[in-house]
């Protein structure tokens, strides 16, 4: 049983505490003491710990995050962003700003330039969406699937080694790969804009990120984004457009239910749209 009083204690916070959520081994409480207020987050299952060193990897080459008070090796304090003075939660409504979507595109272009080198010297190890895109998931993808196959994933089964050289050769980058508006944070007088919870922050490649983000924006949003962050290699998105949907796949296949994104990507498999777009990949 989490006991969060142990963990104030050691960061030497005083006050009260209230369970926001407890969800896939990640326990969220409310602090209030009689200095502030913050968040709790602890990691019960310590292989999501790994969002505690992203924080001081964001800090250290200068990405704006939500200000970390404290941490330890399975917990972090964080401030809450509902009494925050400078930072708000952001809304739905966010969604459709210009403004604020070109503040977080500037925030995707710094993580995106983060020397990846540097940090293979150091031996850390990050998650990968790129993972799950591999001959054996496709393989089992296809056997979930049976009869309801879409053609087309047959086709990149068949040409799977020609698009893993092509995945090769697009530089990789830091992903933040879980864009929403529940997992962003706005400057009060919007000029900053930033992602939180980081743990999916992994291994990928521009223009994974940049889908994940547009898709969820309004037309004008979106494209202020795209504009603010600036060009992305025609053949990068058009890797990204044909490989995402088969990650999601792969990654919904052993939920139960199927999310309702499973569906929508299988849908996608099967437009005429998508055999163009592998007919322009192969070409």
């Amino acid at each position: 049983m989490i006991n969060p009083q142990t963990y104030l204690t050691k960061m030497n916070i005083d006050g009260e505490f209230e369970l926001i959520r407890n969800k896939d081994g990640i326990s969220l409480f409310q602090v209030c003491s009689s200095q502030k207020n913050y968040v709790l987050k602890i990691f019960e299952n310590l292989e999501f710990a790994r969002e505690i060193d992203s924080y001081h990897l964001l800090h250290e080459f200068g990405l704006p995050t939500i200000p970390l008070i404290a941490c330890s090796e399975d917990a972090i304090l964080l401030e809450d962003l509902k009494v925050s003075p400078n930072l708000r939660l952001a809304s739905e409504a966010d969604l459709a700003s210009p403004q604020i979507a070109s503040r977080l595109a500037v925030w995707y272009q710094k993580l995106h330039s983060i020397d990846l080198e540097a940090l293979k010297l150091r031996g850390l190890k990050f998650y990968s969406e790129l993972d799950y895109f591999s001959s054996a998931n496709i393989n089992e993808l296809i056997t979930f699937l049976g009869s309801k196959t879409p053609p087309t994933i047959i086709e990149i089964k068949n040409h799977f080694s020609e698009i893993s050289q092509k995945l090769l050769s697009i530089r990789k980058c830091l992903t933040y790969n879980d864009f929403y508006y529940t997992n962003m944070a706005v400057a009060r007088d919007d000029s900053l804009a930033l992602m939180f919870d980081y743990n999916l922050l992994g291994l990928g490649f521009a223009a994974m990120d940049l889908h994940n983000v547009t898709s969820s924006l309004s037309e004008d949003a979106g494209k202020a984004f795209l504009e603010a962050y600036g060009q992305i290699d025609s053949k990068e998105r058009l890797l990204n457009e044909i490989i995402s949907p088969i990650i999601g796949l792969v990654m919904g296949m052993n939920r139960k239910p199927l999310p309702k994104w499973f569906f929508e990507e299988l849908e996608e498999l099967n437009l005429p749209e998508f055999q163009t777009k592998l007919d322009q990949l192969f070409s």
